[in-house]
């Protein structure tokens, strides 16, 4: 496989990626002192049948259980001289479990590689880093992967790494980076930051990805960014929500139907590949796939590149330089305020009359509620600016946000 062919994949059709393999082997009372990598060697069926139930569930891309199939994370459990023997049988095993389930379909094997669990930025030497990714990603061709997957990368030092290590490997292999969005304030700049590639000679990755550290609606969000940025294909595995404790486990609440509902979207939002994170199951992949492999055929959206213009920046106006009201406020004066209810037909005569009697006798300002007592009236807005436009007086609107968004408050 070359980029080329999964970009021209990629475009075709949308891919159906499998879902976690760590919660999956978890669910199955596989506890969290085990080494999961390890276990293609000690436990091949069990890791075998999460593979085989992921490929009946409908998808298109099998992940290999090498996720944490480095010497740094494999030292811990005193596997670091395993760790090429771990890799090339992850591969082996998946290939067999394509084989024997699924010969007739065109299936892709993905090698994945998770991050180190260093501080990229406070490592002076990246060699000794490089060679670890190296050891495994050449495993990982030599157990037949049809390309790379760089996964659950934490930051744009973790992409700049992986790019180094395919530029050492000397081979045009493909890969894919996929990258792990926190849930902040900052979410947007911190897609904008990570996805750019930037305009150095590093090999390009074939797509990009979005999995873990987001649920299905905040990934929603991440896409919409992420889609105005890149041209490249873009793959999303949202976990299956957040988790929650319950008797000491961490379970995940999310249906299959409510991941389904969001892989639909992300399909409309032009995403080209789908799948799961953690908590994910081969359930939540099958009726992904049955929803959103009718719309497989659909061509890929393009988004144009949006470029944003600064705007000039104003220095906010003082309180008391605003309205009448807020100079009040400001030297801390009573204020006289009368609530005054929209009409309930089309005419204001008789409220704009009110109006005018309540400024002859130095009311401040006039409160206009928004749907008082739930009976048909004109807008709140209307009525405000009757009085402001008409009486000069000043009014305060009032906002009920039941039923309300933000197109229809514009």
């Amino acid at each position: 496989m070359t980029n080329t062919e999964l970009n021209d994949i990629c475009t075709r059709r949308v891919v159906i990626f499998d879902g976690a393999m760590g919660t999956e082997l978890y669910r199955r009372h596989i506890f969290t002192n085990r080494c999961y990598d390890e276990l293609c060697l000690s436990d091949p069926k069990l890791v075998a049948e999460v593979h085989a139930d992921y490929l009946r569930a409908g998808a298109d891309v099998l992940t290999t259980n090498s996720y944490g199939a480095n010497r740094l994370a494999l030292k811990k459990f005193a596997l670091s001289e395993q760790c090429r023997r771990i890799n090339e049988r992850s591969a082996v095993l998946a290939r067999e479990v394509i084989t024997a389930v699924a010969p007739g379909r065109q299936v892709l094997l993905a090698g994945s590689v998770g991050p180190l669990d260093v501080k990229l930025q406070r490592e002076p030497d990246w060699e000794p880093l490089l060679a670890m990714l190296l050891e495994q990603v050449q495993s990982l061709l030599l157990g037949g992967v049809d390309f790379l997957l760089f996964e659950t990368l934490p930051d744009l030092e973790s992409a700049r790494l992986a790019r180094l290590t395919m530029q050492r490997l000397g081979t045009e292999t493909p890969f894919m980076l996929s990258h792990n969005i926190p849930d902040s304030l900052e979410m947007a700049e911190i897609i904008k930051h990570r996805l750019d590639l930037g305009q150095d000679d590093l090999p390009q990755p074939f797509a990009l990805g979005l999995n873990c550290g987001l649920g299905p609606d905040r990934m929603l969000d991440a896409l919409e960014t992420a889609r105005t940025l890149t041209s490249l294909p873009l793959v999303v595995q949202p976990n299956a929500g957040a988790p929650h404790t319950i008797d000491n486990r961490q379970l995940y609440l999310c249906s299959p139907e409510y991941l389904s509902t969001y892989a639909v979207r992300y399909v409309n939002l032009g995403a080209r590949g789908v799948g799961g994170c953690c908590g994910t199951t081969p359930e939540h992949i099958a009726d992904l796939a049955r929803s959103v492999k009718p719309l497989g055929r659909q061509p890929q959206v393009c988004v144009p590149k949006v470029t944003e213009k600064s705007a000039p920046f104003l220095p906010e106006t003082p309180l008391p330089e605003r309205s009448a009201l807020g100079r009040k406020l400001a030297t801390g004066e009573w204020i006289c305020a009368v609530e005054m209810s929209p009409p309930r037909g089309w005419d204001a005569g008789r409220l704009l009359a009110h109006a005018q009697l309540c400024r002859e006798r130095g009311v401040d300002v006039l409160n206009i509620p928004d749907g008082p007592r739930a009976a048909p009236r004109l807008s709140a807005l209307a009525t405000a600016l009757l009085i402001q436009n008409q009486v000069g007086m000043e009014a305060v609107l009032h906002v009920c946000c039941r039923d309300r968004n933000y197109i229809g408050l514009q």
